[in-house]
């Protein structure tokens, strides 16, 4: 009899187990909690551990990468600052620039977010265009609203990306000219099915527009002076035409529709030029970032050269975030793989397939110079990485990473670069398992007031 009582109440932990797991699957911040306290007691045995691993010896090398890096991150700032600042042509010489850092990029639909989330409350930029743009090329449209949705970014500035789509609003179009064609047109969001973000439509010349013979040509806003959502400069471009057709025997395009490529992808995009007729102070930056030191402990990892590293902050409730960035000063040492309260699994700069966007600062001057880059894997203390569709200068420079997320801004140096004989860049970068101690940043919220 007991045993049959026994059979019968087996399956009762089972079915319970699959219901927190179900429930874990289908509301995953219910259990968020509770799976916090089970990584932070798995960890406890790995802590204890790292409280009486042997420590590295840190010698005056340190300090000398911590001054590097304040003065490559003082420089990139500098230099991004006063490219920003140049007037594009078409301007209106009475407006004035102010620059603001992107903070988050959000939206994660078919062609990648669609929106910026800036380092400046929305209140301090009263009187600002409505117009957002970097360099010569327009990349968005300053929201009337700021962040209402997240109380850790609550009341900073918004730029709805070109191919931004808001449910019960009507996208924004675009006035546009192809300067090979002299064709205008509009240009708007385009379809999730659509290759491209952006689609042109209501061409002032179907039959003109038909006999494009193929794409790459530049699109540039035309500035209707009786524009109703707003004046828009002329000659800022958007980027490149992209024709979707067919191919005829004799290798001419055959056009369906007409899509524009834009010049700048939104992880590119690490600060922005808003544009005002008064002239007033610079916004200060908005948001408060903390950095929580910790200690390293090397994992053991199967896989070779893919190291990863546990940090453990002294504070068992301290809250290590999933891609922070980890941090010598002011210089990018890796980024937290896994976070958890009071510990998290690192993984360092230079991971083989990694995707990093990145800034290289030239000696030689100039401004810096953002693109997207593949890490192939390090080697000692390098790092070699393959930049996507850029052609970087000869010679050295330093290079420093974009902001990725809020818990990883942008300006982090990572190291002295140069590009070899291969195309191929590379940097020289410390290793973690020669850093004893670092720092993992955390978001901690935005200051009150209009800054």
């Amino acid at each position: 009899m007991r045993r049959r009582r026994a059979e019968r109440a087996f399956p009762i932990p089972l079915w319970a187990s699959l219901l927190v797991g179900l429930l874990a699957l289908v509301q995953p911040a219910a259990t968020a909690r509770v799976e916090a306290v089970g990584a932070q007691l798995v960890g406890l045995p790995l802590r204890a551990v790292a409280a009486f691993a042997p420590r590295v010896a840190e010698g005056a090398s340190r300090e000398v990468s911590r001054d590097a890096a304040r003065h490559a991150t003082a420089s990139l700032l500098a230099r991004r600052d006063a490219a920003l600042r140049r007037r594009p042509a078409g301007l209106d010489a009475a407006l004035s620039a102010r620059t603001a850092r992107v903070v988050e990029r959000r939206g994660q639909g078919a062609h990648g977010a669609d929106e910026l989330v800036l380092d400046v409350r929305r209140d301090a930029l009263a009187g600002v265009e409505p117009f957002v743009i970097v360099g010569d090329v327009l990349v968005g449209f300053l929201a009337d609203d700021p962040v209402t949705d997240d109380d850790a970014l609550r009341g900073l500035a918004r730029v709805a990306l070109l191919h931004h789509k808001e449910r019960g609003r009507l996208p924004r179009r675009v006035p546009c000219t192809i300067s090979s064609a002299t064709l205008a047109l509009l240009v708007e969001p385009a379809a999730d099915v659509d290759r491209w973000p952006l689609r042109c439509v209501l061409l002032d010349d179907p039959y003109r527009a038909a006999a494009l013979g193929g794409d790459g040509a530049l699109v540039r806003t035309s500035g209707l002076l009786d524009d109703p959502l707003g004046p828009l400069p002329q000659g800022l471009l958007l980027g490149s035409l992209r024709v979707f057709g067919y191919r005829d025997a004799q290798d001419r395009v055959l056009p369906i529709a007409l899509h524009v490529e834009p010049a700048l992808q939104a992880r590119a995009i690490d600060a922005v030029a808003l544009w005002s007729r008064s002239s007033g102070p610079a916004a200060r930056r908005a948001v408060v970032i903390e950095s929580i030191e910790v200690s390293l402990l090397r994992l053991p990892v199967p896989s070779a050269g893919r190291e990863r590293y546990l940090a453990t902050a002294a504070r068992l409730v301290a809250p290590l975030q999933k891609g922070a960035a980890v941090v010598d000063g002011s210089r990018l040492l890796g980024v937290c793989e896994d976070g958890g309260l009071g510990q998290a699994v690192v993984a360092p700069f230079g991971q083989p397939g990694r995707s990093w966007a990145l800034a290289f600062v030239p000696d030689s001057g100039g401004a810096p110079i953002d693109f997207v880059a593949t890490s192939l894997g390090r080697s000692g203390a390098r790092v070699r990485l393959v930049p996507i569709g850029v052609a970087l200068p000869e010679g050295p420079g330093d290079l420093c990473a974009l902001s990725a997320s809020r818990d990883l801004p942008g300006g982090l140096w990572i190291g002295r670069a140069a590009i070899d004989v291969a195309g191929e860049l590379v940097v020289e970068h410390e290793s973690l398992a020669d850093v004893a101690r670092a720092g993992v940043l955390r978001h901690v919220g935005v200051a009150e007031g209009p800054r």
